[in-house]
């Protein structure tokens, strides 16, 4: 990967590649490039190896994306850690991965102290990030080389999933698999050089890092890197012409829908918006698309990908509510209505999880557990987690199905559904329901409205209004939360 970078800086050295928007800080390609070796012979002086993990406990900050490159050129793992964790549960994940080295931010330094993991000693990543040259003035220069990692199937990196089925799983990603995504990314979503991006998703999540941040970076684009998700902010960002592209997840972009007048302004260079993480509700798309702003909906998940699809803008309207045609170098496939990926963008396994891995990974494909289905026009389209399905009085129903049409209700800010178990028809839909500020709702209401629009067996039967659904820090709905609150109701 070093190896790209290095491409990258050799092209335009003195071009903007990161800009750090917390700290302040801009970067070049010549310095992200000398900055990252600079932390690559840290890293050796302090003992870490080819294999050996390197933990990082902070926000989005520069120092991280420096990291993943000068672990890249030592062979090492990069191992970034969810922040939003409880200390014991950052304590499990620490345990799984045994890192060499664990390096937080000061905005962490006292969650840091409390970890108790026997003969780790938690490290700031400020002070091993400090040099003795100003590191944003180091330029390029060709004696600079180092024989760094070739191997396309040595890992750099492990993520662990948000356990949204179980406890979180280290999800191993190839140099190999990061440079095919990207590769797929920019020729599928036509990316070059000229690009730039916002990145707010967290960078221990695959949006954060696999979306549109490394792919830019390894394309010679420039990344804005903020410390969080701020809806303002990022739309000022894209007004000011920093943005020609933006990923986010669909509350992310509920929330700009409330500066979308920043995002489609004359100075702005937005081509497209790409969603992700969940399904969006097309009412959302629909202001979006009214506003003039491209918006795509996509699909992918941290073992694959993520960027398994691609979108042509002219069938954006047609096609609301796909996640696009096949990616060029993906594959596809339907196995009893499952959902199955394969290609060079796969990830290497669960980090000592040799039998999870063997029911995710197969001869060469992924089973997404997502249902889905394709059109005549090569379209797919997603129908639900195979887990989230239910079935009522004979019939298959998918939770998605019912809670796009939900979503379409003008009151309705959010909707989820589950399966409910039932004395007569074995399962019914049970559907948790947050209003719109300003708007009243009851059941009979949304009875009514689905009335012609749902097969009477795919309407929920029962409904609870609360003030938001329950999500991770991705923004996925966490439904086994909503099953626990509804099998507690009288």
């Amino acid at each position: 990967m070093l190896a790209e970078l290095e491409a990258a800086a050799t092209r335009s050295p003195e071009k903007t590649a990161l800009v750090d928007d917390s700290a302040g800080c801009s970067y070049d390609y010549a310095a992200l490039l000398a900055r990252s070796r600079e932390l690559g012979r840290r890293l050796h002086e302090l003992g870490v190896g080819a294999g050996d993990r390197v933990a990082v406990l902070a926000n989005n900050r520069a120092e991280t994306i420096f990291l993943l490159f000068a672990c890249a050129e030592r062979g090492a793992i990069l191992a970034p850690l969810n922040h939003r964790l409880a200390l014991p549960e950052l304590e499990t994940v620490l345990a799984d991965c045994s890192p060499k080295l664990l390096l937080y931010g000061r905005e962490f330094a006292e969650t840091a102290a409390a970890l108790a993991i026997p003969g780790l000693t938690p490290l700031p990543i400020g002070g091993l990030a400090e040099s003795g040259s100003d590191m944003k003035l180091c330029k390029y220069s060709g004696d600079n080389l180092h024989n760094f990692m070739s191997d396309p199937e040595v890992p750099v990196l492990i993520l662990y999933t948000s356990g949204t089925t179980g406890a979180p799983k280290g999800v191993v990603l190839s140099r190999g698999m990061i440079l095919a995504n990207a590769r797929q990314t920019r020729e599928g979503w036509g990316l070059n050089h000229d690009d730039a991006t916002v990145t707010c998703a967290p960078l221990f999540h695959t949006g954060g890092w696999n979306v549109l941040t490394l792919p830019l970076l390894l394309a010679g684009g420039t990344v804005d890197l903020h410390e969080r998700f701020d809806a303002r902010a990022v739309a000022e960002a894209a007004a000011r012409g920093r943005a020609t592209v933006l990923f986010g997840v669909p509350t992310m972009y509920q929330m700009l829908l409330e500066h979308k007048a920043l995002l489609a302004s004359p100075s702005s260079r937005l081509r497209f918006v790409i969603s992700g993480g969940a399904p969006c509700p097309k009412p959302v798309i629909s202001e979006y698309l009214a506003s003039g702003i491209n918006f795509r909906q996509g699909f992918g998940m941290t073992e694959a990908g993520p960027n398994c699809f691609c979108f042509p803008p002219s069938a954006v309207e047609e096609k609301m509510g796909s996640v696009g045609m096949t990616m060029p170098g993906t594959r596809m496939r339907l196995m009893d209505g499952e959902l199955q990926i394969a290609g060079p963008h796969l990830f290497s396994g669960y980090w000592n999880r040799p039998t999870e891995t063997g029911e995710t990974l197969a001869d060469g494909w992924v089973r997404t557990g997502d249902l889905a289905e394709r059109d005549e026009d090569g379209f797919w389209w997603i129908l639900g987690r195979r887990k989230d399905m239910f079935i009522s009085g004979g019939e298959n129903v998918y939770p998605a199905e019912v809670e796009q049409v939900l979503a379409a209700h003008p009151a309705v800010a959010e909707a989820a559904v589950i399966g409910v178990a039932d004395a007569r028809w074995q399962e019914v839909g049970m559907a948790f329901v947050v209003p719109r500020p300003g708007h009243a709702l009851d059941a009979e209401l949304l009875r009514r409205f689905c009335d012609g629009r749902l097969a009477r067996y795919k309407q929920p039967k029962a409904y609870e209004f609360l003030d938001a659904l329950p999500k991770n820090e991705v923004g996925k709905v966490q439904k086994r939360e909503l099953a626990t609150r509804a099998a507690c109701r009288p």
